[in-house]
């Protein structure tokens, strides 16, 4: 099954999963980015961010990589969906 917007999706996981809002992913980005411009990629306005400098702005936000992003969105585009769901957080043995 095709994802139309695989990249907007994942984008919006990953956003979702640190609890951040729009707002915050944008300001994270320290380039001049809005709120506006993260919105139009989650909602496929924007397919993908055309310059690598854009969209490491964005992975540096979001605490990853720009080759996770585009893994998770490489994966979801072929049927896996794991990835979406909210991480537990790691915990030690003994604690």
């Amino acid at each position: 099954m095709a994802i139309r917007n695989a990249y907007g999706q994942v984008l919006k996981a990953h956003r979702e999963r640190l609890g951040m809002t729009q707002e915050d992913l944008a300001r994270g980005m320290a380039d001049g980015s809005g709120r506006d411009y993260i919105a139009k990629i989650e909602v496929g306005q924007i397919k993908m961010p055309r310059t690598q400098e854009r969209r490491h702005a964005i992975a540096r936000a979001l605490g990853t990589t720009d080759s996770e992003v585009q893994r998770d969105a490489r994966r979801l585009e072929l049927g896996a969906q794991d990835f979406l769901m909210p991480r537990l957080p790691e915990t030690r043995a003994g604690r």
